[in-house]
């Protein structure tokens, strides 16, 4: 079952220009969370992207933020020039 992306997510990414997804393949009904530290970024400045999840069995990220990912982490992202 998809889950959509938080609007504070999709918001963070519009700022840092890109385009961000995350898939999550769930067995059950699923609970993922996803936050940016600092929220607000400027040029040339890395924000760190953290998830966290419950029930999920994977995890893909997509757009300028890719992979697969553990259902669980934190990654540092730089906005798009």
């Amino acid at each position: 079952m998809p889950h959509r992306m938080p609007d504070h997510a999709r918001l963070l990414a519009m700022l840092l220009g890109m385009t961000l997804s995350l898939s999550v393949t769930t067995a059950l009904a699923a609970t993922v969370t996803i936050s940016a530290n600092p929220a607000s970024v400027t040029s040339g400045t890395a924000s760190t992207l953290t998830w966290t999840s419950t029930g999920a069995t994977s995890c893909a990220a997509s757009g300028g933020w890719s992979g697969i990912k553990a259902t669980s982490g934190s990654q540092s992202v730089l906005p798009v020039q």
